[in-house]
């Protein structure tokens, strides 16, 4: 059971490397402007105008949030794992 996990550990770590080399980005000096495609001058700004409110803020109920997860069954897990180290991939017996 623990060479299951060595060899999840080991997929994981180089999706992980795969996903982190296709990132590319720059970082430049703080207030430096990067140029390049959609960089431009700001724009000018017209006069702000608008009451002054009255310093109560209304809160509405609380609504509980979606998770964005859910648990795999044991049929997801087990086709996942031989998905992605192969058909003849040792899962064990307990999940089956």
């Amino acid at each position: 059971m623990t060479r299951v996990f060595a060899n999840v550990a080991r997929v994981s770590v180089a999706v992980s490397a795969l996903v982190g080399a296709g990132c590319v980005g720059a970082v430049s000096a703080p207030g430096a402007s990067p140029g390049g495609p959609g960089s431009g001058a700001a724009g000018t700004g017209g006069p702000a105008t608008g009451s002054a409110g009255t310093g109560t803020v209304t809160v509405g109920p609380l609504t509980q949030p979606v998770p964005a997860l859910r648990k795999l069954t044991i049929a997801e897990f087990t086709n996942s794992i031989r998905d992605l180290l192969g058909s003849n991939a040792p899962v064990p017996p307990q999940l089956e």
